[in-house]
């Protein structure tokens, strides 16, 4: 099976949000379980190379708006793995993202499917990711490529609204587009429209979140196409890397362990390490609680967090919360933070390390999220055994066991989330042993890409009809 994978984001060479982070650990599964795939992407000056030397296949040329555009095609490797990355090159679309950049990128994997740069290798099934890669079943369609279109989508509410124009460039006629009559002129184009519309099968990231996405309240304006294609639309819950998240062999925490570790004695450990690095009082009867994520108040519930922190007394508790965002945001929790020196601690850039270090040193991990198609934070955390507390939507209902390995409550106010850590705070307080069978039970998760990467592959051939 030969799978070509677009994406606009890819750990570690480039990495935003979760896909990049998806992107790097799913082509690896795959891979693992036989699938020969490859990975496309805009080669941005961003892009950090690990002292790889790229390999230049050659130089084609995408038809744009009357003009042939120069895309450079390169290739390097995943670290350590033999997968390979091919890597879209032009200083004008693809340096860095703007407007047209997706457009354009959707013409140059069709290109490079029918092109003699991937040197007679040819995919089976194109697995588009989001609406970065929206318009490449469409243009498939268009150009009569024959070749099988899945796309996955991460999350729904982003739609990539653009003017038609970015479509007709590349060839597209009017006709086969499915434009929104009351968008503006610069948004009737929807990237996440014509994916879902053109696409030969869909897929979302949780079971849960493809159940939510039918409705109207989180279907985001497209409940009805969502409903209209269901019968080519599926879910599949995403996964985390172990070898890249694992207790036992992450170097950047105080103390190591794994499921035959003391856990308690380790957690100890490495929550006054923690503490001590977000300048807390050391203290071994406190609670610590943290929180990793973007302060993004429309998916994120950071709204309900603070809301909850600045009104709610808690005793002996403390919160690491590391997230950046909006600047009014990351103002708003520093004011709590100074407020609240000895109770509360924030971070407003992200850092791989430091989330490791709160996984490990907190005894609960928090996700207020309003909404989530899937999310990873709880995956992580539960590897290394720190309890999360979330909000029971999308892929958290999916991944929580409530009063097992985590905490569920479903209204998205302060007064619950309270609620629910003061039931999390009786039995960890007054029942230490049931706290540390769900410690152990967290870790003994299973959310390994194996499960997944297997219900793609029967996906694929079902696709392609063997």
């Amino acid at each position: 099976m030969r799978v070509l994978f677009p994406v606009w984001e890819l750990e570690p060479f480039i990495k935003v949000g979760g896909l990049g982070a998806v992107a790097r650990s799913l082509p690896n599964a795959l891979k693992q379980a036989g699938v020969d795939i490859r990975v496309v992407l805009p080669h941005y000056k961003a892009t950090k190379m690990f002292h790889q030397r790229k390999q230049v296949l050659g130089t084609m040329y995408v038809l744009y708006g009357g003009k042939l555009i120069p895309i450079t095609v390169s290739v390097i490797s995943f670290l350590h793995t033999d997968i390979p990355v091919y890597l879209l090159a032009n200083k004008h679309y693809f340096d860095k993202p703007i407007p047209e950049t997706f457009a354009v990128f959707a013409g140059a994997v069709a290109q490079l499917v029918t092109s003699k740069l991937l040197q007679g290798w040819r995919p089976d099934v194109v697995h588009c990711n989001d609406n970065h890669c929206g318009l490449i079943p469409l243009l498939f369609n268009v150009q009569n490529i024959k070749i099988k279109t899945l796309l996955t989508i991460h999350c729904l509410s982003h739609q990539r609204k653009s003017p038609v124009v970015f479509a007709t460039r590349l060839g597209i006629p009017i006709g086969k587009l499915r434009l929104s009559q009351w968008e503006t002129k610069q948004k009737q184009l929807n990237f996440m429209t014509e994916g879902i519309t053109h696409a030969d099968m869909v897929t979302t990231v949780s079971p849960t979140y493809l159940k939510e996405i039918q409705t109207e309240e989180l279907g985001v304006g497209l409940d009805d196409l969502v409903r209209e294609n269901i019968s080519k639309t599926t879910a599949i819950l995403n996964g985390i890397d172990y070898t890249l998240h694992d207790p036992s062999t992450n170097v950047v925490l105080a103390k190591r362990y794994n499921l035959q570790s003391d856990l308690e004695q380790v957690k100890r450990v490495n929550k006054a390490y923690l503490q001590k690095k977000f300048g807390l009082p050391v203290k071994r009867d406190v609670t610590v609680i943290g929180f990793v994520g973007r302060l993004d108040v429309n998916q994120k519930g950071i709204d309900v967090l603070h809301r909850m922190i600045s009104r709610e007394e808690f005793d002996k508790c403390q919160f690491v919360i590391m997230g950046h965002g909006k600047e009014s945001w990351e103002e708003r929790f520093g004011t709590l933070a100074t407020f609240l020196p000895n109770t509360v601690s924030v971070r407003t850039t992200y850092d791989e390390d430091l989330a490791s270090l709160i996984y490990a040193g907190s005894d609960y991990v928090l996700i207020p999220s309003h909404f989530e198609p899937c999310c990873l934070i709880q995956m992580y955390a539960m590897r290394y055994g720190a309890i999360p507390i979330a909000r029971a939507t999308g892929g958290l209902n999916d991944t929580i066991n409530d009063g097992v390995n985590g905490f569920l409550y479903r209204s998205p106010t302060a007064r619950v989330l309270k609620e629910t850590i003061t039931k999390a705070l009786v039995i960890k307080n007054t029942k230490p042993q049931d706290f540390q069978k769900m410690i152990v039970s967290a870790m003994e998760t299973n959310f390994s890409w194996d499960k997944s990467a297997k219900e793609y592959i029967t996906l694929y051939h079902h696709l392609v009809g063997n």
